[in-house]
């Protein structure tokens, strides 16, 4: 059987207090991470119909055509398919997922 949780608005402090319904996922909530840490303070959102778990990472484009990373951005986010941003000084990767919980840490070998 499915517990149904009710909380206000679309973002929650502590995961591991929820009982989710069966087939919510729920997705790291992040504007500022990077290598491990996130500096804005780490929330979590509850994926709503037709959203994925989001990690976009930012990226610096430098003159000699060398891409260094940035920082991520980590979120729910509606119709989210994967894309790559190319500018002429940065750059912006877009992954979505919704396989299992937590999926939207960035890989720390950026």
């Amino acid at each position: 059987s499915s517990v149904i949780v009710f909380f206000y608005g679309n973002t929650v402090s502590k995961p591991h207090s929820l009982c989710l319904i069966d087939s919510e996922r729920i997705c790291n909530k992040c504007s500022v991470y990077h290598l491990g840490f996130c500096y804005s303070g780490m929330k979590y959102c509850l994926l709503r119909i037709h959203q994925k778990c989001a990690t976009e990472n930012f990226f610096i484009i430098l003159n000699s055509g060398v891409t260094w990373y940035h920082f991520s951005k980590l979120s729910c986010k509606i119709n989210c398919e994967d894309e790559d941003f190319i500018g002429t000084t940065r750059r912006t990767e877009l992954i979505c997922c919704n396989d299992r919980d937590n999926c939207n840490i960035p890989n720390e070998s950026l």
